[in-house]
C-alpha cells in the first residue's frame, strides 16, 4: 500500500470517528499516532466538525496532502471504541500491517448502525429514566 493509499485510509477512519460522535480532538491525535506508527516523519492535522485536512511527511521526504469534508453526522459510540480498539493495535508493539489496517477498518465500517426506530425507543427510555429520577409521573 502506498503513502497516498495508507493515507486515504487514514482519512476513511478519521471520517467514521468524526462522523460517529468522537470528538474533534480525539479524532486529530488518533490520525496522528496512526500516521507516526507507520512511519511518517511528521504529521499535521486539521480537523473541525466539517472536515478534516491531514499533511505527512514520509521518510524519503515526499510530502501528502489530503481533505475530507464530513457532510453527515450520527452517533455510534460502539464504532467509535471499535476504531480505538484498532488504533491501539496499531499503535501498540506488534503493531499492524497496513494492508491488514484498512481491512479491519473495513470490517468495522460495514456493521450495520441501530435503525431510527431503536434510536427513537433508547432515547425515549432515556428521558423517561431521567422523568422519573427527578420525580416526574407517568404524564412527564
Amino acid at each position: 500500500m502506498s503513502d497516498e493509499q495508507l493515507l486515504f485510509t487514514v482519512l476513511n477512519l478519521g471520517e467514521a470517528l468524526l462522523t460517529s460522535g468522537a470528538e474533534v480532538n480525539r479524532t486529530e491525535d488518533t490520525i496522528s499516532r496512526i500516521c507516526r506508527a507507520y512511519g511518517f516523519a511528521k504529521c499535521d492535522v486539521f480537523t473541525i466538525t466539517s472536515s478534516i485536512v491531514v499533511t505527512v511527511r514520509a521518510e524519503d521526504g515526499a510530502i501528502h496532502t489530503q481533505t475530507r469534508r464530513i457532510k453527515q453526522y450520527l452517533t455510534d459510540l460502539e464504532r467509535v471504541s471499535d476504531i480505538n480498539m484498532l488504533s491501539r493495535k496499531i499503535c501498540g508493539k506488534q503493531g499492524l500491517p497496513r494492508e491488514d489496517f484498512e481491512r479491519e477498518l473495513e470490517a468495522i465500517l460495514k456493521k450495520p448502525h441501530n435503525s431510527q426506530w431503536m434510536m427513537i425507543l433508547l432515547y425515549g427510555g432515556i428521558a423517561a429514566a431521567f422523568a422519573v429520577f427527578f420525580g416526574g409521573t407517568v404524564r412527564d
